[in-house]
């Protein structure tokens, strides 16, 4: 049985806990008993406040719907349901977007281990991090696209739309000093994607994927359009809007902004210019 189906039939044999008005939680009869007990009070109001600042953008959705965030808390030895990829799976747990199978929610759900979902105590870098992750849930109700796209758009809403950038000095210093050649093209990234070698290598000494250099530079780009039409809804609608992939959803973008194609697609420029506005 693929991951999946397996995922399929855990959700099939869940128990469904409703937190507030905007977040539900999926678990199983088990580890519900947790839930009923408090254990993950602390890290369901993180991710809470994480959902308020979010919503506080006001993404208008598909219909005018306004779907809700599910939570799929899986144990830690059944971590391959979240179909983790290899070269992010460190045996500790992980948090990630996966299938949803919730009519009520979004296209896709946030699948968390459990000993993610004990934790007591968050940092900007939680934050910043949580955000991440529940932007792609967002993005799924417009779009499936490139990896640098939803990768990019999920580390430049937090860091750039929301200001995070400059709350979380650590990411700031750090990215401040990253090489050129360490940035990659456009055309790199979708090599990348198709050769599931992305977000393979970062910074030494640690596997925070906001360090990876593949994340970086597509956060840089994704940034850079965001600064360029400021509005992360228009992007949203741009992308929902395109049939294109690859090569191709990256010459329309270019084409739609009235950027150079070539550029774009082969080069660091715009990497670096809003790199160098991120110095100042």
């Amino acid at each position: 049985m693929n991951n999946y189906l397996e995922l399929k039939e855990y959700i099939d044999n869940s128990v469904t806990k409703t937190f507030n008005n905007r977040l539900k939680v999926r678990l199983s009869e088990e580890l519900s008993k947790k839930y009923d007990n408090g254990d993950y009070d602390e890290y369901l109001t993180h991710v809470s406040k994480c959902i308020e600042i979010i919503d506080s953008l006001d993404i208008i959705y598909p219909a005018l719907a306004k779907p809700t965030f599910y939570i799929y808390i899986v144990p830690l030895e059944k971590s391959n349901l979240l179909n983790i990829p290899k070269n992010f799976d460190n045996n500790k747990g992980s948090a990630k977007p996966v299938s949803s199978f919730d009519i009520d929610g979004y296209n896709s759900a946030y699948g968390v281990t459990e000993n993610i979902a004990l934790r007591k105590e968050f940092n900007i870098y939680h934050e910043s991090s949580t955000i991440h992750e529940l932007i792609h849930l967002v993005a799924s109700m417009f779009f499936n696209k490139d990896r640098y796209i939803n990768e990019g758009i999920a580390e430049a809403v937090p860091l750039y739309i929301l200001g995070y950038e400059n709350k979380w000095v650590e990411h700031k210093n750090m990215i401040s000093n990253i090489k050129k050649e360490d940035i990659l093209t456009v055309k790199e990234l979708i090599e990348q994607n198709k050769s599931n070698t992305y977000g393979d290598k970062g910074i030494d000494g640690t596997s925070i994927c906001s360090y990876r250099y593949s994340y970086i530079s597509s956060y840089l780009i994704c940034a850079y359009i965001l600064d360029k039409i400021r509005s992360v809804q228009t992007l949203f609608e741009l992308l929902r809007s395109s049939k294109s992939w690859n090569e191709y959803l990256a010459y329309e973008i270019a084409n739609t902004l009235d950027l150079d194609v070539k550029e774009f697609i082969e080069g660091k420029k715009y990497q670096l210019e809003y790199l160098n506005k991120l110095k100042r």
